[in-house]
């Protein structure tokens, strides 16, 4: 077990999302787990071509809550507004579940 080796396949994986993400003339949505924190690097990257949903709705809490408190889960949008968002309790995982609202008409 290497995290090194883990923190090189996440960049790998973060920035394929960056390059193949978003291409096409719709609304782009990457929502999931992405095992980053807001200050790390690779979520800068994605940030310049998304746009992060749910610290624009003012509900960027925590969202994974094992020793210590942490915002890993993002939903990343592009011609869409966010408009409210939450983060929910669950039961069957050891993150917080993500619930947001868009607007669509006459943002793309």
């Amino acid at each position: 077990w290497s995290l090194f080796g883990e923190d090189l396949e996440r960049t790998a994986q973060l920035r394929m999302l960056e390059e193949r993400g978003g291409r096409g003339p719709g609304a782009s949505l990457l929502a999931g787990d992405f095992n980053v924190t807001p200050w790390m690097p690779d979520l800068w990257r994605l940030r310049r071509r998304y746009r992060d949903a749910i610290a624009e709705t003012g509900a960027a809490a925590p969202t994974y809550r094992f020793l210590v408190p942490l915002r890993l889960d993002y939903v990343l949008t592009r011609g869409v507004r966010p408009l409210a968002g939450q983060t929910l309790e669950t039961r069957w995982t050891d993150h917080r579940g993500l619930l947001l609202d868009f607007e669509t008409a006459g943002v793309i």
